[in-house]
């Protein structure tokens, strides 16, 4: 879309991620007329909008912080204090669990600052899966089962339990966003997502410093699928965005295993899974996003099923030379 006279916010705007993602907003021809940072802490928005001093140009740069997820009155707290305070665990504990009402939406941070700025544009750079994962929820079983067996639970035990209970947090958060979106009338919401482990399988030690995913970083993995989801809905929710999400490891993950050899009737070679995601990465053209859902529909292929269809989502049906390779592979199949 045409930034030019235009506002675009960026959540997450002090990580690196963020700071790329502006980096290129404020270097688009034209530019736009208003960037808008927000992050979790204020010294880190502010120094990321002096970083970005020296490209911004004409752009007014805003800076806004808090976490996103909270309401306003509490946005700004640490995650203790919160927990530590009985009044603050009522107040987040309502607007999670109860209705969405009028009331919740305009408690929200997030919704305020989307409503209050109306931006054309949105790129969300924030770790949402981690964010809500790596509150332990396992752990947090573990002391409350304990305390209960020693008499020990009382209420405020129970409200800091289910304080970290991530899939109530996540789906209020697709709630608030898709309502706020909608009522600030944002043409364009990007996601930068995750895979969650990096992409890999369960046994391969790839990020995190795990010989084995743990079962926070699982559920990692497990919310960025379910963000996903509630992204695919956004998408083909009326007068919603046009709604993109990018998975970067996707796209690492599918070229690191169309690579890798396997022994098969004795030999090294590629197996025909492994080679089929390789033709599927030479079909896409440039400028396509790879491992990007827009409005629903997705140009990865990340299955490991032999049956998928990898062939690109615009494509109505695969090429005559495709069509040759895998009456090939067939007829070998029958012979052997």
């Amino acid at each position: 879309m045409e930034l030019a006279d235009r506002t675009v916010m960026l959540l997450g705007g002090s990580g690196l991620v963020g700071h790329a993602v502006a980096r290129r907003v404020l270097a688009a021809t034209p530019p736009p007329r208003r960037l808008v940072l927000v992050a979790l802490f204020e010294d880190e928005v502010r120094a990321a909008a002096r970083a970005l001093e020296p490209y911004r140009g004409s752009v007014t740069i805003d800076v806004e912080w808090g976490n996103v997820f909270m309401p306003a009155p509490v946005a700004r707290l640490d995650i203790a204090t919160i927990m530590g305070n009985g009044e603050h665990r009522a107040l987040v504990l309502g607007d999670l669990l109860g209705d969405l009402s009028d009331g919740v939406l305009e408690r929200n941070l997030l919704f305020r600052l989307l409503v209050r700025y109306k931006p054309d544009a949105v790129v969300d750079s924030i770790n949402t899966a981690t964010a809500f994962a790596y509150q332990d929820i396992f752990q947090s079983a573990r002391t409350l089962l304990a305390r209960a067996q020693d008499g020990g639970v009382d209420r405020a035990a129970v409200e800091q339990h289910l304080l970290r209970l991530p899939l109530p947090q996540l789906i209020r958060h697709a709630q608030i966003i898709t309502e706020a979106l909608r009522r600030a009338g944002t043409q364009a919401y990007v996601k930068i997502g995750t895979s969650g482990t990096g992409g890999m399988g369960f046994n391969i030690p790839y990020t995190h410093s795990e010989e084995r995913p743990s079962a926070p970083l699982l559920t990692k993995s497990a919310i960025a699928g379910a963000h996903s989801m509630l992204l695919f809905l956004l998408g083909r929710t009326p007068d919603a965005p046009v709604t993109v999400e990018i998975k970067p490891t996707a796209t690492i993950a599918w070229r690191e295993v169309a690579h890798v050899p396997v022994r098969r009737n004795g030999k090294r070679s590629r197996s025909w899974i492994a080679k089929r995601r390789s033709r599927c990465m030479r079909r896409l053209r440039p400028g396509r996003n790879r491992g990007a859902t827009s409005a629903g529909h997705s140009t990865a292929c990340t299955s490991t099923s032999a049956k998928m269809d990898c062939s690109p989502a615009t494509s109505s049906k695969p090429s005559r030379r495709w069509d040759r390779w895998n009456s090939s592979r067939r007829r070998k199949s029958r012979t052997t």
